[in-house]
C-alpha cells in the first residue's frame, strides 16, 4: 500500500483471501511440465503461419490470434487492425488515443472510484471496458495502457466468441512486440505543450532488437522496449501523468521448427488525477445554456491526490512445427496489476442562470480505489492444414485454463474537503478529518476451462465456410466483508456460481475474385452471471443482485452480419462494408427483493452499418478511415420511458479519417478528422431527462514530418487544430464533464541508431 495513506485496520476483515492455486492452476503446471518433458514447443501468437494469412504484397496486417483461420479479406466479421506505424504518426501514446481510429466507440467518465483517464469505453452499445486483451489474455486492470510496447491493436466487432465471456460490442486485443530475426535500434523523443496553464510533457521510448549469432542456441534474439514520460495532461492545469516502463524479451529458435520466447514487462504510472469540471463549462451538455464563464481548465481536486499503478506481466510462448502443415503451441501468462488511488471529485453544486454563479458551494467528494487484479492463463492450441476430399481446411483447436481475481480494500475516514465557493477552486484548500480506517474488503474470482475449434473450409475457388465453437465451463466466487448489520451480523457475504456456456460463429463466404469476398455470418456469445465483478467499474463491493446474481440467466448476444471486403492494388488497399443486426438478451430489468435474482428480463438491439478503408491509394498516399451508423433500441416492457429508448453512450453517426502523403523530398504531411454524434446519457425517452447529453463534436489534427537523414526524422503533430471546446465524457448524473483536449502541439524526433 502506498506510504501516502496510513491506516488502522478494523476487525471486520476476517475471511481469508482466495488463492490462485486452484485446480486450473495445478492443471496448467501439469500441462507445461508434460509438454516440456516431451520436447513439444508451443506459442499462441503464431499458431498459424502468418505468411499464409497475407495476400501477396499486401500491407494488410494479419490478426495475431490463431483462432482466426482465414485472411482478413476472407474473414466473415468486422475486424479492424491498427498498426503501430499509424499511431506513431499520430503521436498517440495510450489505448484511448488509438481507439479514436475506429468508429462506434464512446469514452465514459469515471464512476465508483474510477477515473475517465483509464481505458473505459462503450462499443456498439455495450460497456466494453472489461473486453481488453493483451496477446489473447484478458487484462482487467483499470489503468491507461501505453502504446510503447504494442505492435498493433486488433478490434473485433460484435459478439465475438474467440476469448470467452464476450459482450455484445466486441473486444480489443493488443499484440505486444517480441524479438524478430533482425537487428535494429530505434527510439522516439517528444515534447508536447499547449496554450493553457497545463505543464509541458516530455517522453522517450526505446526499441532495440539484437540477434545473437554467438548464442549456443540457433536463432536467438533479444528485444528491449522502454518508456519514460514526465509532465502534465493536455489542457488540464495541476494534473500530472508520469510513467516509466521496461519490457525485455528473449526468443530462441527463430527460423527453426522449435521456437521459445520469454517476455516480461514492468509498468509504473504515477498520476495526479482530475475528475472533470461542472457540466455548464461545455455548451449544450445540460438543458439550460448559460453562455458559461466556467473555466474548462479548472482543477477541482487537491494537489495531494494520487493515482498510482504498478503492472507486471510475464509470458512464456513455445511453439513446435510438427510438420509444415501442423503446429502445436502453448502460451502461459501471469499478470498482476495494482492500483492505489485517493482523490477528490465534486458531488454537489447549484448554478443559477443567466450568470454562472455557484449558489451552492461545490462539495468535495473523497474517493479511493485500492485494488489488485491477477490473471494466470494457459492456452494450448493445435493448428493444421489438411484436405478432406476436394475441401481444403485450415483448422485451429485447443484448450484454455484461466484464473482471474480482483481484490479491493475499502476505507473510511478519507477526509472532508472545504467546499469551494469559487468556480476556480484552490487545489491547496483545507482537508480535515483525514484518518483512514480499513473497514473491509471484497474479492471476485472467475475460473474457466474452455475447449475451442475453428475451421475454414475452402469448398472451391469461389466458396468458403468459416465457423467454430467454444465450450466454456466457469466457476465464479465473490466475497465481501463490511461492518456487521442486523441482517448480516458477520458482515460477510459469500456467493458462488458455476455453469457451462457454448458460443460459436458461422459464415459463408463467396469470392468474386481472389482479392475480394461477400459474406453472410451468424455469431453468438455469452456472459455468465457474477463474471462482470472483475470489470474495472466494479471497484468496491461485488454486485450480487440482478444480472450478477448467481441465479440470473446468462446474458446472450447474437449477431447477423452481411458484408463485403475488397482488396485493391495487389492487396495494398483494403475496403470493407457491412450491415448487421445484433441483440443482447436476458438483460435484468427488475430484481426480486428477497432473492436478488432478476424478476424480469429485457433486451437491447443494435442495427447498423460500418464502412472502412485502409492502406495505400498510391505509393505516396495512405489512408485509414471508417464510418459507423448505429440504430439502437432498449426493450424494457416494465418501464414506459426506458422502453424503446436509445441506448446510452452510443452515437448514431461516427467516423474517423487519417491520411498522409509522402513527397519525394522525404517530406510527409498528414491529417485527420474524428466525428462523434450526440449520445444519450440515460435509457429514457423523456426529453426533460435526456436534455443532459454528450454533445456531438468534430476534432481535426495535422501532422508534418521530414527525414533529415536516414537516422533522424522530425515530426510535428497539432491536435484539435480549430481548438474545439467539446466534452469527451460525461458522468452518469450529468453534472460532471471531462473536457476534450484543446489545441496542442507535439514535437518528435524518430531516431535510428
Amino acid at each position: 500500500m502506498s506510504d501516502r495513506i496510513t491506516t488502522n485496520t478494523t476487525s471486520t476483515e476476517t475471511a481469508p483471501r482466495f488463492s490462485t492455486s486452484l485446480a486450473p492452476a495445478a492443471t496448467i503446471a501439469a500441462l507445461v511440465n508434460s509438454f516440456m518433458l516431451t520436447g513439444a514447443a508451443f506459442a499462441q501468437e503464431k499458431a498459424v503461419d502468418l505468411d499464409k494469412l497475407s495476400v501477396e504484397g499486401t500491407t494488410e496486417k494479419p490478426i495475431s490470434s490463431p483462432k482466426f483461420t482465414a485472411p482478413l479479406v476472407d474473414t466473415p466479421q468486422t475486424v479492424t487492425v491498427i498498426s503501430s506505424e499509424i499511431f506513431n504518426q499520430q503521436a498517440a501514446t495510450n489505448l484511448s488515443d488509438v481507439l479514436r481510429n475506429t468508429p462506434g466507440i464512446t469514452f465514459t467518465a469515471g464512476e465508483n472510484g474510477n477515473v475517465a483517464t483509464g481505458d473505459s469505453f462503450f462499443m456498439r452499445g455495450a460497456d466494453s471496458s472489461n473486453a481488453i486483451f493483451i496477446d489473447g489474455v484478458r487484462d482487467s486492470g483499470n489503468y491507461s495502457r501505453d502504446t510503447y510496447n504494442i505492435e498493433q491493436v486488433e478490434i473485433a466487432k460484435g459478439p465475438a466468441t474467440e476469448n470467452g465471456r464476450a459482450n455484445p460490442g466486441g473486444y480489443i486485443n493488443l499484440k505486444t512486440k517480441t524479438p524478430v530475426a533482425e537487428s535494429f535500434q530505434r527510439g522516439t523523443l517528444s515534447y508536447g505543450f499547449d496554450e493553457t496553464d497545463a505543464d509541458a510533457r516530455s517522453r522517450a521510448t526505446l526499441d532495440v532488437n539484437e540477434q545473437l549469432p554467438d548464442s549456443p542456441f540457433k536463432g536467438t534474439a533479444v528485444r528491449v522496449n522502454a518508456l519514460w514520460q514526465d509532465g502534465g495532461v493536455v489542457g488540464r492545469e495541476i494534473a500530472e501523468n508520469d510513467r516509466w516502463s521496461i519490457a525485455p524479451s528473449l526468443a530462441i529458435g527463430l527460423g527453426t521448427p522449435t521456437r521459445v520466447s520469454l517476455a516480461y514487462e514492468h509498468f509504473q504510472q504515477n498520476r495526479l488525477p482530475e475528475f472533470g469540471v461542472p457540466s455548464p463549462a461545455i455548451p449544450d451538455v445540460i438543458a439550460t445554456d448559460f453562455g458559461s464563464q466556467i473555466d474548462p481548465d479548472s482543477f477541482y481536486g487537491l494537489r495531494t491526490d494520487f493515482d498510482d499503478v504498478t503492472a507486471d506481466s510475464a509470458t512464456l510462448r513455445v511453439e513446435h512445427d510438427i510438420r509444415s502443415d501442423l503446429r502445436l503451441s502453448n502460451q502461459t501468462v501471469y499478470r498482476f496489476t495494482e492500483r492505489e488511488a485517493l482523490y477528490t471529485s465534486f458531488s454537489a453544486y447549484s448554478i443559477t442562470p443567466p450568470n454562472p454563479v455557484i449558489t451552492t458551494p461545490v462539495n468535495g467528494s473523497r474517493q479511493s480505489n485500492f485494488r489488485t487484479n491477477e490473471v494466470l492463463a494457459n492456452v494450448t492450441s493445435l493448428s493444421a492444414e489438411f484436405a478432406t476430399g476436394s475441401v481444403q481446411h485450415t483448422l485451429a483447436t485447443g484448450i484454455e485454463f484461466t484464473t482471474e481475481t480482483a481484490y479491493t480494500k475499502k476505507f473510511t475516514g478519507l477526509g472532508t474537503v472545504t467546499p469551494a465557493t469559487s468556480i476556480n477552486p484552490n487545489p491547496d484548500r483545507a482537508l480535515t478529518a483525514f484518518s483512514p480506517v480499513r473497514n473491509g474488503a471484497a474479492e471476485a474470482q472467475v475460473d474457466t476451462a474452455a475447449l475451442f475449434l475453428y475451421d475454414t473450409a475452402k469448398l472451391n475457388e469461389r466458396w468458403q465456410v468459416t465457423g467454430g465453437l467454444r465450450l466454456e465451463n466457469y466457476e465464479t466466487h465473490t466475497w465481501d466483508v463490511a461492518a456487521p448489520t442486523t441482517a448480516n451480523p458477520s458482515g460477510i457475504t459469500d456467493k458462488s456460481g458455476d455453469g457451462t456456456i457454448a458460443s460459436g460463429k458461422l459464415g459463408v463466404v463467396y469470392k468474386p475474385t481472389a482479392a475480394s469476398s461477400v459474406y453472410l455470418a451468424y455469431g453468438n456469445s455469452a456472459r455468465p452471471p457474477m463474471s462482470n465483478n472483475l470489470s474495472p467499474a466494479a471497484a468496491g463491493t461485488p454486485t450480487n443482485t440482478g444480472a450478477e446474481s448467481p441465479g440470473a440467466k446468462e446474458q446472450r448476444a447474437e449477431i447477423i452480419e452481411l458484408g463485403t471486403k475488397w482488396d485493391f492494388f495487389q492487396g495494398k488497399l483494403s475496403t470493407t462494408a457491412a450491415i448487421f443486426k445484433s441483440k443482447n438478451k436476458n438483460v435484468s430489468i427488475a430484481t426480486d427483493a428477497a432473492t436478488g435474482d432478476p424478476a424480469a428480463y429485457g433486451s437491447t438491439e443494435v442495427n447498423g452499418l460500418e464502412l472502412g478503408i485502409t492502406g495505400n491509394i498510391t505509393t505516396a498516399w495512405a489512408v485509414f478511415a471508417g464510418y459507423s451508423y448505429l440504430d439502437t433500441q432498449n426493450n424494457n416492457p416494465l418501464s414506459a420511458t426506458a422502453n424503446n429508448a436509445d441506448l446510452q453512450w452510443t452515437p448514431k453517426h461516427s467516423g474517423n479519417l487519417w491520411t498522409t502523403y509522402a513527397f519525394p523530398s522525404s517530406f510527409v504531411i498528414g491529417g485527420g478528422i474524428q466525428y462523434v454524434d450526440s449520445v444519450a446519457r440515460q435509457l429514457t425517452t423523456n426529453p426533460a431527462v435526456n436534455a443532459s447529453r454528450l454533445p456531438e463534436y468534430w476534432v481535426g489534427s495535422l501532422m508534418a514530418s521530414y527525414e533529415i537523414t536516414k537516422n533522424i526524422t522530425l515530426r510535428l503533430n497539432v491536435e484539435n487544430v480549430t481548438d474545439e471546446l467539446y466534452a469527451r465524457a460525461l458522468n452518469n448524473g450529468g453534472g460532471r464533464v471531462y473536457v476534450g483536449a484543446p489545441r496542442s502541439y507535439t514535437l518528435s524526433a524518430d531516431l535510428k541508431f
